[in-house]
C-alpha cells in the first residue's frame, strides 16, 4: 500500500494573533497537539514518517518525544514555503521514500479537524488516481493537503508565503476534493477574537463512554451531529443569556447566520440591538435584519419594554423572523438573575419550530436556602415538598433539572441539560444514564451577560 508521509507547520510568526496561538490552552492542551493526536488515531500501516517544522522550542522538544522528525525554521520571516521545503529536504535525506509516496501536509490550529474526515481524505487520495488531494467545503479548500511525489520538486521552489495552495492551483485537473461534514472543521485559530469565541468563555465537560470530555460550548453541543439545529431554545436559570450569548459567537465564527431573541423578557442590550418596529413594513424588517446578519457581531431582536428590558417581537412575526436566519437562539424564560426556578404554568415559552433545548441552572444555588436562590421560591418549595428554609442540595438540582414538570417541561425535541458555574473540577455522581445529557461548565472569566 503506498504511505502517505506526514509534515505537520508549526512555524508560523502568529501575527494576526499577537502571541504565540500554537501555546494557547484548547480544551485542555495546546492548540498545536490537536493535529498530532489526530495522526496517532489513524491506521498506521498507511502512515510513513512524521514530520514537524517549527521554531518553538517547547513544540519540538514535544515532539521528538512523541517520535516525530523535528526540523527547526530559523528563518520563519521566509514564509511558509520554507518551512514546506525543509520538511520535505528531512524527508528526502532520511530516505525510504518511493515514487508511489505522497506528504499530507497540515497546518496546527485546526482544533476542530476530525480523524474520520482526515482518514476520508487519504482513501479518496489513493481510490481517486490523482496527485493532489485536500479538504474543502462548497466556498474554499482547506488543509490538510496531500502530494504525491510529483509534486515535491515544485513544492520546494515556492517562495514566500506561498503555500501548497499554488501548486494545487496550477494542476486543478490534478485534484480530488474530499468535502468536509461541517464547515467548523476547517476553521483556524488565527485571531484572539476567534479564540476567544471558541475556547475564551466557558470550560464545558460532557460525559461520553465512562469519560468527561472538554470543549467549548458549541462543540459539547453538536459536534458529531451531522446537521445543527435551526431554532435553539434556552430556559432555566442562571445564565441563559451568558450561554445564548456563548454560543451564539461560537456559532458566529464559523460563518454561521445567527441571531438571538428571547419569547419572554431580557436585560436590555448595551449594543448590537436591532429594534423590531411593529410599524415597519415587513420588506424593510427584512432588510435590516439581513444587515445585521452580514456583520462579525451578534446581534439581538427585540421591542422595547419598561425597566431596562426588551420583550420578544409579535407571535404573529415568528415565523418571519426565523426564516431570515440560519441559526436563531431564543431565550423562553425569566429568572430575573436567580441560579434556581421550577417554571411557572405558561413557561417555559419555546419558540415555535425549536428543534433543539438547552436547560440550564446554576451551581451557586447548592448549600443556599431557597428563599434565597430560587425565582418563585414558593414554586420551587412546593416542587421539592419542602419549605423555603430548605437548603438546596445537589440532588435537588438534579431532580429540578431531570423531571418533566420541572426544566424539560413541554421538551419533546433533542436537548442538553447544563449546570452552570461549577467549581474546577466538580464532577457529578450518578447513574451514567441520566448523565448523557448533563453538561458541566466551569468559570474561566466573568459570566455577566457580554452584549
Amino acid at each position: 500500500m503506498p504511505r502517505v508521509h506526514v509534515i505537520l507547520l508549526a512555524a508560523g510568526k502568529s501575527s494576526r494573533f499577537g502571541k504565540n496561538k500554537l501555546l494557547m490552552d484548547t480544551g485542555g492542551k495546546p492548540l498545536y497537539q490537536h493535529m498530532p493526536d489526530l495522526i496517532d488515531q489513524l491506521n498506521a500501516d498507511r502512515i510513513g514518517q512524521k514530520c514537524i517544522v517549527s521554531r518553538f522550542p517547547e513544540i519540538l522538544e514535544s515532539m521528538k518525544q512523541r517520535g516525530y522528525q523535528c526540523v527547526r525554521n530559523e528563518m520563519p520571516d521566509s514564509g511558509i514555503s520554507h518551512s514546506i521545503f525543509l520538511g520535505i529536504r528531512e524527508l528526502l535525506e532520511k530516505g525510504d521514500i518511493e515514487e508511489t509516496d505522497a506528504i499530507l501536509f497540515s497546518v496546527c490550529d485546526q482544533p476542530f479537524l476530525k480523524k474520520e474526515t482526515v482518514e476520508r481524505l487519504i482513501e479518496g487520495f489513493q481510490a481517486s488516481g490523482k496527485g493532489i488531494a485536500c479538504l474543502c467545503d462548497e466556498k474554499k479548500t482547506g488543509n490538510p493537503v496531500i502530494f504525491s511525489k510529483q509534486y515535491w520538486k515544485e513544492l520546494m521552489s515556492l517562495k514566500g508565503d506561498r503555500g501548497g495552495k499554488q501548486v494545487l492551483y496550477t494542476h486543478p485537473e490534478d485534484v480530488c476534493f474530499c468535502p468536509v461534514e461541517e464547515k467548523l472543521e476547517l476553521l483556524d485559530i488565527d485571531t484572539e477574537e476567534v479564540y476567544q469565541r471558541m475556547f475564551g468563555g466557558l470550560i464545558c465537560f460532557g460525559y461520553a463512554a465512562g469519560n468527561w470530555k472538554r470543549g467549548s460550548l458549541r462543540e459539547m453541543l453538536f459536534t458529531g451531529k451531522k446537521k445543527l439545529p435551526h431554532i435553539i431554545s434556552i430556559a432555566g436559570a442562571g445564565g441563559k443569556t451568558t450561554m445564548a450569548m456563548e454560543l451564539a459567537r461560537e456559532l458566529k465564527a464559523e460563518g454561521k447566520r445567527v441571531l438571538v431573541t428571547t419569547t419572554t423578557h431580557m436585560k436590555h442590550p448595551q449594543e448590537n440591538y436591532y429594534e423590531w418596529k411593529g410599524e415597519r413594513p415587513l420588506e424593510e424588517q427584512a432588510e435590516g435584519i439581513r444587515r445585521i446578519l452580514e456583520q462579525r457581531e451578534v446581534w439581538i431582536v427585540g421591542k422595547e419594554d419598561a425597566d431596562g428590558k426588551i420583550r420578544g417581537i409579535p407571535e404573529r412575526e415568528y415565523e418571519f423572523l426565523s426564516e431570515l436566519t440560519e441559526i436563531l437562539i431564543v431565550e423562553a424564560d425569566g429568572s430575573k438573575g436567580y441560579p434556581v426556578k421550577v417554571p411557572g404554568v405558561y413557561e417555559p415559552v419555546l419558540y415555535p419550530g425549536t428543534d433543539f433545548f438547552l436547560g440550564v441552572m446554576g451551581y451557586p444555588a447548592i448549600g443556599k436556602p431557597i428563599y434565597e436562590s430560587s425565582h418563585h421560591p414558593e414554586r420551587t418549595a412546593a416542587f421539592l415538598e419542602t419549605d423555603e428554609a430548605h437548603v438546596l442540595t445537589q440532588e435537588d438540582l438534579f431532580r429540578i433539572m431531570r423531571d418533566r414538570r420541572g426544566l424539560l417541561k413541554q421538551v419533546t425535541m433533542p436537548y442538553m441539560l447544563l449546570l452552570n458555574r461549577c467549581p474546577p473540577g466538580f464532577r457529578p455522581e450518578s447513574a451514567e444514564e441520566s448523565m448523557r445529557h448533563l453538561l458541566i461548565c466551569e468559570e474561566k472569566k466573568d459570566f455577566s451577560p457580554v452584549y
